[in-house]
């Protein structure tokens, strides 16, 4: 990675880059440098922006309020339970129609309440028709009790 600083901690930042790990790989830091010099990598983070932007408007399209997603442009988000959904059982739920996704619990440190809810990968997904499908099976298991958590009542 890159790291930008003012010139005062240069000297700092520098020692700890040596206490734990030496130097930075040459090889990697010519390439990046590279990468950046001619514009390459600010043009890979606009397409990747641009995807995901993408990929979250068809999440929402397809799961409307269900989904929580911020303006940023992520590769994740975050489908609300209904409330007498259980998060372990909505993951099996999904699974048993060919759909993962991350529990919540996952996410959550200390003594936090874990909510309701599971993660969506969006990028994992390298085809957009089969992440539309996905998303499609999401929604129909969350419409349809019957192909929904067997233990929710």
């Amino acid at each position: 990675g890159y790291l930008s600083a003012p010139d005062r901690l240069m000297s700092a930042l520098r020692d700890s880059l040596l206490l734990t790990s030496w130097t930075a790989p040459a090889m990697q830091a010519v390439i990046a440098n590279e990468l950046i010099d001619t514009e390459v990598a600010q043009a890979c983070a606009r397409t990747h922006r641009e995807e995901a932007l993408r990929r979250i408007a068809l999440a929402r399209q397809i799961l409307g309020p269900a989904l929580v997603a911020g303006p940023a442009a992520t590769y994740h988000a975050w489908l609300k339970l209904p409330p007498t959904w259980q998060e372990r059982d909505a993951t099996a739920a999904f699974r048993r129609h060919g759909v993962l996704v991350s529990p919540a619990h996952h996410f959550v440190f200390g003594t936090q309440p874990t909510p309701s809810a599971v993660r969506l990968s969006l990028g994992a997904v390298a085809d957009v028709a089969l992440l539309e499908r996905a998303l499609r099976i999401v929604a129909s298991v969350l419409e349809s009790p019957s192909r929904g958590p067997s233990s929710i009542v």
